[in-house]
């Protein structure tokens, strides 16, 4: 298994049992193509319809190539696990200064715990009626309409932006 302990055992095996308690087929060290020594994602996951790749970068040198990777594989979403938050800002940075030609369906860049949550609240709770679908200017957030839904803490708490990883407050 390639990576030290920080890379496997603290970012990556939370995932994979986040997506193991959900009955998704679920590969570590899933290679890229075949062969002996091909490069490899971290985590794979198949879930539903989905093709999702998981990667673990501990520095944000390497933000372009987890990219790539998630492209060869068509993945549709692509999570990207740093251990800091500076580090996903710095990751988020890079790959805008970048200009990719190909991103996937979804794409989150962020720390192990606002991963988690972001994951949490995309496949465990159902989809609610009051959700506006995200517009155009920006793609990657979701904003509430009322505050109807019985298990919100405080009223008009907007969901976590899946890019960014911060919380959002609206009002009426």
């Amino acid at each position: 298994m390639r990576g030290g302990f920080l890379h496997n055992t603290v970012l990556i095996t939370p995932i994979e049992q986040f997506f193991c308690e959900l009955a998704a087929c679920v590969s570590r060290e899933h290679p890229i193509r075949p062969g002996r020594g091909a490069p490899a994602v971290d985590l794979f996951i198949e879930l539903q319809h989905e093709r999702i790749v998981v990667e673990a970068e501990l520095t944000a040198r390497r933000i372009t190539v987890a990219l790539k990777k998630a492209q060869t594989l068509e993945a549709t979403h692509l999570l990207i696990i740093t251990p800091t938050s500076r580090t996903a800002e710095r990751a988020r940075y890079l790959l805008v200064e970048a200009d990719p030609k190909w991103l996937p369906k979804r794409l989150w860049i962020l720390p192990l715990g606002p991963a988690l949550q972001a994951l949490r609240d995309c496949y465990l709770h159902p989809p609610v009626a009051n959700y506006t679908t995200p517009t155009p200017t920006t793609p990657t957030s979701t904003t509430l309409t009322s505050s109807t839904s019985p298990t919100l803490a405080s009223p008009q708490v907007a969901a976590a932006d899946l890019f960014t990883g911060k919380q959002r407050r609206t009002r009426q």
